[in-house]
């Protein structure tokens, strides 16, 4: 969010505007980083493995929808 402090409100509402392509990018990085982070903290018990395999299962069926509902925009 500190990006957008730096804009006007007209940018920061453009900029508020992401392409499907942009949005499954974003969501495929955190997917990424929920399967590196996830096992150490199961590992640590901060998490039970079923919440983890929850978490990244509701991000894959995020980007599993976009995919399936915009293909041409991809």
């Amino acid at each position: 969010m500190g990006e957008f402090k730096q804009l006007g409100e007209t940018e920061v509402v453009k900029r508020l505007s992401f392409t499907p392509k942009e949005k499954i990018a974003s969501l495929e990085r955190e997917l990424a980083l929920r399967r590196y982070v996830f096992p150490k903290r199961v590992e640590s018990k901060k998490i039970t493995q079923a919440f983890a395999d929850k978490e990244i299962a509701i991000i894959e069926a995020i980007i599993a929808d976009i995919k399936a509902t915009m293909p041409s925009l991809l």
